[in-house]
């Protein structure tokens, strides 16, 4: 397998593999040896072709934000934080949390330079509107709106 992916992806084969093998089901002790911060966390962003998210745990996800961020496609599990995320098929691409679903998207797209561009474009576009400015906005307009129904509560019951 490793083989086949040098000859699709080049330098990129060792990333896309280690991924590729946490989805097939080798665990998350394989992933430790992907921690990496700062400039290595960066070099690989830079030298990856995709991105494989392949939690089912994580609440949010926010190393697919980084990697859209980092202009690469993204294909993650279509649950919890990915699925809030992508937009199958424009941002990314969702796969059933098992590792033939994630293996087939993965080979899908080694096959279809064109479709891994267009999603790396509208995903580069789509997470530029996700600041920290744009978060706390949204938690504020939600307050507020908690807050309006509160007292227009209190109106009712006086």
């Amino acid at each position: 397998m490793k083989e086949w992916f040098r000859g699709k992806w080049g330098g990129a084969a060792a990333f896309v593999v280690i991924c590729a093998l946490v989805a097939g089901g080798l665990g998350w002790a394989t992933a430790a040896a992907l921690r990496l911060e700062g400039e290595q966390l960066a070099a690989a962003y830079a030298s990856a072709d995709l991105f494989l998210f392949a939690s089912q745990t994580d609440t949010f996800g926010n190393v697919i934000l980084e990697a859209q961020a980092s202009g690469l496609p993204v294909i993650a599990v279509d649950a919890g934080g990915p699925a809030s995320l992508i937009e199958h098929g424009e941002t990314g691409l969702l796969a059933a949390p098992r590792p033939q679903p994630l293996a087939d998207a993965i080979v899908a797209l080694a096959g279809a330079p064109l479709l891994r561009e267009r999603l790396r474009r509208a995903a580069l576009a789509a997470v530029q509107s996700r600041t920290w400015e744009a978060a706390l906005e949204q938690l504020a307009a939600g307050y507020r709106m908690a807050l309006t129904e509160h007292a227009a509560g209190d109106r009712q019951v006086a």
